[in-house]
């Protein structure tokens, strides 16, 4: 009987670089920034506005050479920090793919837990479990939604106690502390006053936080296109 064409060095790889493929697919579905073209989008901005930079990127690319795990990033709207949030978690992307490291990433909007969705429990439970866990983590929109009742207002006074514990617990990750970043148009006196960020939350984020406001121009008037997330996608592949 002949024996089984031995398999070569090439095909090896090129298995290994469709399972990565897999993996990488899968991690963009769970942060929902697929469908969107962040490369183009960049370069087309570049050439309207001639600033490769807006200020929203300049403060979170200080922000990572800090101890800091958690970044509050409040500007007005149209300052480009969902942007330039996102653009982040797509950068990081690409340096795992390249160096095939094991980190995680997640992006939603405070909205899709606690505001007038259609989500069900499970759901937004399979949406904390990932979000709480990332090593890359954004939550859009802090402090927009407005808890109706007391029931909510609890849960979500909970959940923020909880995602700052995570990040204060969560140990390095492939040479890299887990991080975190809010963004809000919130100036740091309204964030103070929302209901649910209880005693136990400001102790709990000391030390670990960096809040930064900053002003820009507004670049939807320059015709920079909103960056609009993917739908929440549930469910592994």
């Amino acid at each position: 009987m002949l024996g089984k064409k031995p398999v070569s060095v090439e095909e090896v790889e090129k298995y290994e670089l469709q399972l990565r493929l897999i993996t990488f697919r899968r991690k963009l579905e769970i942060a929902r920034l697929e469908e969107f073209d962040f490369e183009e989008t960049f370069r087309e901005f570049k050439r309207k506005t001639e600033k490769e930079r807006t200020r929203a990127m300049d403060v979170i690319d200080s922000w990572m050479r800090s101890g800091k795990r958690v970044l509050v990033l409040s500007s007005p709207p149209g300052t480009g920090k969902t942007f330039a949030a996102a653009l982040w978690l797509y950068c990081l992307w690409k340096r795992a793919w390249r160096k095939n490291l094991k980190w995680t990433f997640y992006f939603f909007q405070e909205k899709e837990l606690f505001g007038a969705s259609s989500l069900s429990e499970e759901e937004r439970r399979e949406i904390i479990q990932d979000a709480r866990q990332a090593t890359f983590l954004v939550v859009d929109d802090f402090g927009q939604v407005k808890p109706r009742g007391e029931y909510e207002e609890a849960n979500m006074r909970l959940y923020y106690e909880d995602l700052i514990d995570w990040r204060r617990k969560l140990k390095k990750c492939e040479g890299t502390v887990p991080r975190l970043i809010l963004t809000t148009n919130l100036e740091i006196e309204r964030i103070k006053e929302l209901p649910y960020l209880s005693n136990r939350f400001w102790s709990r984020i000391k030390g670990i936080a960096e809040y930064k406001r900053i002003g820009d121009r507004d670049y939807r008037e320059l015709g920079f296109p909103d960056f609009l997330p993917s739908r929440v996608k549930i469910g592994k592949v």
